[in-house]
């Protein structure tokens, strides 16, 4: 079985016992993201001040520290994005006045408003892997999230908190560097089942390393 991190690895292991899973990390091209924009990207330091959601109002998913981060840097723009269709409150949303929640977004529409953001937001308390992280890496978009579940596996610490994620939002707000990850215009690791080294995907290596090897233009631990 293939799967996207040794996060998502453990958890099978401990629900089923003994099953041969294999992290492979990134299980698509990114190349496909940039095509969506034909290269149409601004550099961070031209883009607004405006921190990015994109997770589903769940609690899982944690979207009250969202908002409650909302409400402590109310210099910046906050949107929640999301693919379904519905009001935000039928999709587990609340509405405020200091964050915009955006629904029914095409890939394409999303990939707009996220390639136009400085950093992309996270609180979960379950993420297997993180493709909306990856997705934002992929847009030069600085992410944020929580020290725990996969995560520590895909970026490294300086892109993790462990209390609010308030200082280090603000931190990549205001000096928004653009992070290790590929260039829009950078030939990509495919990643995909198919080219993953059938040596290099043990138990306890980083899913990014496991199928793209030492490659300094990813962020890892």
């Amino acid at each position: 079985m293939f799967v996207g991190s040794e996060f998502h690895a453990r958890l099978l292991r401990g629900f089923f016992g003994h099953l041969n899973v294999r992290p492979i990390g990134l299980a698509w091209d990114r190349r496909d993201v940039f095509e969506t924009l034909e290269g149409q990207v601004r550099p961070l330091s031209e883009r607004p001040k405006r921190v990015i959601f994109p997770h589903r109002g769940a609690p899982e998913k944690n979207p009250e520290a969202f908002y409650r981060l909302a409400h402590r840097l109310p210099e910046y723009e906050f949107v929640i994005t999301s693919s379904r269709r519905g009001s935000p409150q039928s999709l587990g949303y609340e509405t405020g006045e200091r964050w915009k929640v955006l629904t029914g977004l095409s890939k394409k529409e999303y990939y707009r408003l996220l390639a136009d953001s400085r950093v992309m937001f996270s609180a979960a308390y379950q993420e297997t892997f993180g493709y909306t992280v990856q997705e934002a890496l992929a847009f030069g978009v600085i992410p944020v999230c929580p020290n725990r579940c996969s995560y520590p596996e895909v970026l490294s610490s300086e892109y993790l908190y462990d209390n609010d994620g308030v200082e280090l939002v603000r931190r990549y707000v205001e000096n928004p560097e653009p992070p290790p990850a590929p260039s829009p215009a950078a030939s990509l690791c495919p990643a995909t089942v198919a080219s993953a080294p059938a040596t290099s995907c043990q138990p306890g290596t980083s899913a990014i390393s496991c199928v793209c090897g030492n490659d300094s233009r990813w962020p890892t631990t």
